[in-house]
């Protein structure tokens, strides 16, 4: 997702190639979604709570990424944007660390796709409070939607595949057919759910639709915050 949508909008990122014109859009494969995590050492339980206190101690509050301008940073800034509440932003070099210390309680929380949390999360390392998808996670089936304290709030990352920019129809079409016939594997599908993850399998157009739609997203989102690359 960050390669497409994300990378190419941050000011003073740059990259190798132009996505638009060196690369052709085959198919999206799968999505997950991101989960809110909090030290289990703190007082929130859950996303109006933590809304309450932010509002109550404004800039006090610190939420981590694993790094300026990643998907943890844009979520984080994305439900800032929605909730007008202000937080502390605290950029660690990875994602292990930012973990590690809310766990230990020197931040305060953090967004991030469901599977880095997992074992944490039932381990009691950290405490989810709430997912950031349409629906129910079926790895964590009773933890509720942000989106409903947070009207509209729902956060993805996918994970696509592209070919070299003017791909041959030919070819491109093998590369559907390849991924429709990995599509129908029950293992493929199992691995999927395993991970917390969504088949996402369609076509170029669906493909290119969902990266204008995020492109439009992550746009507002980066310059709202006044985002930019280190």
């Amino acid at each position: 997702m960050a390669l497409y949508t994300v990378m190419p909008q941050i000011p003073g990122m740059r990259l190798p190639f132009d996505v638009d014109r060196d690369l052709t859009p085959i198919s999206n494969v799968a999505n997950i979604y991101n989960v809110l995590v909090v030290s289990p050492r703190g007082p929130v339980h859950s996303v109006q709570q933590l809304i309450d206190l932010a509002r109550a101690n404004p800039g006090r509050l610190s939420y981590a990424s694993a790094g300026n301008g990643g998907s943890q940073h844009l979520a984080a800034e994305y439900f800032k944007r929605l909730t007008g509440v202000d937080l502390l932003h605290v950029p660690y070099r990875g994602g292990a660390p930012a973990i590690i210390d809310i766990a230990a309680g020197r931040t305060d929380m953090m967004f991030g796709n469901l599977p880095e949390f997992l074992g944490q999360i039932r381990d009691g390392g950290l405490r989810a409070i709430a997912f950031g998808a349409p629906r129910p996670s079926p790895l964590l089936p009773e933890l509720p939607m942000i989106s409903a304290t947070v009207p509209g709030f729902t956060v993805r990352n996918w994970f696509g595949i592209a070919g070299p920019g003017g791909m041959p129809k030919p070819v491109l079409d093998r590369w559907l057919a390849a991924l429709q016939q990995v599509n129908t594997d029950p293992i493929f599908q199992r691995r999927l759910a395993e991970n917390g993850m969504e088949s996402l399998i369609g076509d170029p157009d669906s493909f290119r639709s969902t990266i204008q739609e995020d492109r439009r997203r992550w746009d507002e989102v980066i310059r709202t915050a006044n985002i930019r690359a280190d």
